[in-house]
C-alpha cells in the first residue's frame, strides 16, 4: 500500500502546483496502483487488518523543524538542477535529474517539476519526469527490500513492487 499511497501523494503534490497536471497523471498511476491495491485487497481479505498482536508502528514527527529545513534545502537543490538540466542539457538532462531525485525524494521533484510544466510546452516533459522519478523511487525501495529485507519481506515486497516498476517502464514508454 505505501508504494500506492506514494503514488497519489506525488499526484496530489504535483496538483496543488499546476491543478492541470492531475488528468495527466491519473491514468499512469492509476495503473500503476493496481498491484499495492490488489495485493492490499487480498491481504485485508485473506488476513484481516492492523498488526500481528504485539506489533506496533514507530513514526517520526514529519514537521520537525529539522525535516523542514532539510527539505527545504533539498528542494532549492533540486528547483535548481531542474532548471539547469533543462536549460543546459534538455530532456535528457531533466530525465537524469528526474531519476536521481527519486532515489532521494519524490516531493521536491514533484513540484519542481509541476511548476515546470505551467509552462507552455513542458507539460509532456515534466510528466515524464515525475514518471521517471516515481519509477526510481520504487526500483530503489524494491533494492533496499532486497538487500536488507527478511526472506518473508522479500517475498511480500518484491512482486508488488516488481510489477508496479514493469508498468511504471510500460507506461514510459507508451509517453
Amino acid at each position: 500500500l505505501a508504494c500506492t499511497v506514494m503514488l497519489w501523494r506525488v499526484a496530489f503534490l504535483a496538483t496543488v502546483v499546476d491543478p492541470a497536471i492531475f488528468m495527466r497523471l491519473v491514468v499512469p498511476f492509476g495503473w500503476m496502483s493496481i498491484p499495492g491495491t490488489a495485493f492490499c485487497l487480498w491481504r485485508v481479505w485473506h488476513h484481516g487488518k492492523g498488526h500481528p498482536k504485539g506489533q506496533v508502528a514507530h513514526y517520526r514527527n514529519p514537521l520537525s523543524l529539522r525535516d523542514a529545513i532539510q527539505f527545504a534545502l533539498f528542494y532549492a537543490l533540486i528547483v535548481y538542477l531542474v532548471k539547469l538540466a533543462s536549460d543546459r542539457f534538455g530532456e535528457t538532462g531533466l530525465s537524469a535529474v528526474s531519476g536521481f531525485s527519486g532515489l532521494v525524494d519524490l516531493d521536491a521533484i514533484s513540484l519542481s517539476l509541476s511548476k515546470l510544466a505551467k509552462d507552455p510546452g513542458m507539460m509532456d516533459l515534466a510528466i515524464k519526469g515525475i514518471l521517471i522519478a516515481t519509477l526510481a523511487n520504487t526500483l530503489l525501495k524494491s533494492a533496499i527490500a532486497a538487500v536488507y529485507g527478511s526472506r518473508v519481506l522479500r517475498l511480500t515486497v518484491l512482486p508488488v513492487l516488481g510489477v508496479t516498476a514493469l508498468i511504471g517502464v510500460g507506461v514510459l514508454f507508451l509517453k
